[in-house]
């Protein structure tokens, strides 16, 4: 729900959400202090406050590190799977070569297909939060293509035996 919900929204309300939201908030804490706690002005307040406002700094800058570091982990590893995928893509294309013209060709086809699929429809459906089940089935086809083939070997005489 939560995926799906930030998917839906366009990148300027994000940034209201995330930015301008927590803005708009401390400084509204910022001037009810000051209207309804206007004690906390005098000297011995305002070294606990400062305290207290490097801890929670300290704090929500640890945490945004954090979140820079998973958002660079998940990156990575979208960057790695993207790679993985294009070299098993590479393998099976390598594979086919050993095969006669005509399965080799189908093989060919079904990883070239599924290559144009990945690149036209299924990432910018994915960078819009959708799944592009197209993309599953000429995955299949590949899969298909590879097992429609047979190999079948000549009978050996029996003088090489």
């Amino acid at each position: 729900m939560g995926r799906a919900l930030l998917n839906a929204l366009p990148e300027w309300a994000l940034v209201a959400i995330f930015a301008a939201v927590p803005v708009l908030l401390a400084v509204g804490g910022l001037l009810f202090l000051r209207r309804f706690f206007a004690g906390w002005r005098d000297e011995s307040s305002s070294q606990v406050v400062l305290a207290a406002t490097a801890i929670v700094m300290t704090l929500f800058a640890l945490l945004l590190a954090l979140v820079v570091v998973d958002l660079q982990g998940s990156y990575n590893g979208a960057s790695n799977g993207v790679g993985e995928e294009g070299n098993s893509l590479n393998k099976i294309e390598q594979d086919a070569d050993a095969f006669p013209n005509a399965p080799k060709a189908s093989v060919e086809k079904a990883v070239a297909d599924y290559i144009v699929e990945v690149r036209e429809h299924e990432f910018p459906a994915l960078r819009a939060g959708r799944d592009d089940e197209t993309a599953d089935q000429k995955l299949l086809r590949i899969s298909t293509a590879l097992r429609g083939y047979t190999h079948r070997t000549r009978p050996r005489s029996p003088s090489t035996i």
